[in-house]
């Protein structure tokens, strides 16, 4: 009964948060609508991992975009599931497959604060030692982000890589987008 009350409420809470249309000049296609309520109810239902899979084209990033609005505006995040829940911003992680991708998905982020948007690039790892922490969204590259580089001094930058999977942040979500999955295999 008490996991019921949870999944309701967070279902009111995703609803009660509209859309965000940038003042009108955005509208989601109907298959995104339903991707993102599709995605929300599963997040409520306790659901620890949902694949969309769309084609090129499609909004993938539109749906992520609307997926973290709701997320960040009800201030969801993995103690959401239980009593001992904190609230706090949520940790979303943005990977792409390419920069020119993550690039494109920060910008398009552009109603969130200011404060909360973060793009991870290995030169910044490898200045500062450590991966930045101080934000909520947070945009990299699949080989930035899932290399095990022992030592942030090791960092060939013209590959991208970095010690960011050893930083030890746990995030609420992670999206990822990809535009060719061959490059990855």
């Amino acid at each position: 009964m008490l996991q019921i009350k949870f999944i309701n409420e967070w279902r009111d809470k995703f609803s009660e948060v509209p859309f965000e249309d940038k003042s009108g000049s955005w509208q989601l296609r109907y298959y995104q609508e339903l991707a993102v309520r599709n995605t929300l109810e599963a997040l409520a239902n306790g659901q620890k991992r949902i694949l969309l899979t769309l084609a090129t084209g499609t909004g993938k990033t539109a749906i992520a975009f609307q997926i973290a609005w709701k997320l960040f505006q009800t201030r969801w995040n993995l103690s959401s599931a239980g009593t001992d829940y904190v609230s706090r911003r949520p940790r979303i992680l943005f990977l792409a497959d390419r920069n020119i991708l993550a690039d494109q998905a920060y910008n398009a982020f552009s109603s969130f604060p200011e404060d909360a948007l973060l793009r991870i690039k290995p030169s910044e790892i490898k200045k500062n030692g450590k991966v930045p922490t101080n934000g909520s969204i947070f945009f990299t590259i699949f080989q930035t982000f899932m290399t095990n580089a022992k030592t942030v001094n090791d960092i060939d930058e013209s590959k991208q890589y970095s010690t960011a999977a050893e930083s030890g942040i746990e995030y609420d979500l992670r999206i990822s987008i990809l535009a060719n999955t061959n490059r990855l295999f």
